[in-house]
């Protein structure tokens, strides 16, 4: 202990960001095929990493023979203790309620990182107000196409549906887009 913390040891640091690197992608596909809200795979990411830097910093690196498995583990228990938590506690519903629209800000501020113009910014936000107004499965099946770069067959298999049914929300939404945006653009040549 150095001034009352902890004094972290450099190789549980350097082992836990390797394992981050590895996992990180395949924590959020898994987390996002299981959560019910797309905006609380982040919170739960974060919640898992947390919980097995604690673990390592605890009992060592030697503990915990494969990571990917122990990862999953803490993921279906965090995964458990979040929903049973929420379904019994009115008072955190309404506070998602009212802060749904901060963790939203947050999360198309990232997803849409490689926007830079103004113009684009705006398009982006609108098709992220779109996306909103779809059901769960579609903004997920978004996600992780868009965000994840992950494959159809991936997608079907992460969220338990059938390939066709992920290609099929998939097209369908953005061929919603393009009429959507494309005949707005027509409109505004007009002009």
């Amino acid at each position: 202990m150095k001034g009352g913390k902890k004094v972290i040891d450099p190789n549980i640091t350097a082992f836990f960001n390797e394992v981050y690197e590895e996992t990180h992608k395949m924590l959020l596909v898994y987390l996002t095929g299981k959560c019910r809200n797309l905006s609380d795979v982040s919170d739960l990411c974060q919640e898992v990493y947390l919980e097995y830097f604690r673990i390592l910093a605890r009992r060592g690196v030697n503990y915990v023979r494969c990571p990917k498995a122990y990862l999953k583990r803490i993921s279906k228990r965090k995964l458990h203790q979040y929903y049973n938590a929420r379904e019994f506690t009115y008072e955190t519903a309404l506070s998602e309620e009212q802060n749904v629209e901060a963790v939203s800000k947050e999360e198309i501020e990232h997803f849409w990182e490689r926007v830079t113009t103004s113009e684009e910014e705006i398009l982006a936000e609108e098709i992220y107000i779109f996306l909103q107004s779809k059901p769960e499965d579609v903004q997920k099946i978004f996600y992780l196409y868009f965000e994840l770069q992950q494959s159809i067959a991936q997608i079907a298999k992460s969220l338990s549906m059938k390939e066709s049914s992920v290609k099929n929300k998939l097209y369908r939404t953005r061929n919603e887009l393009r009429k959507q945006y494309l005949k707005e653009g027509a409109d505004e040549k007009r002009r």
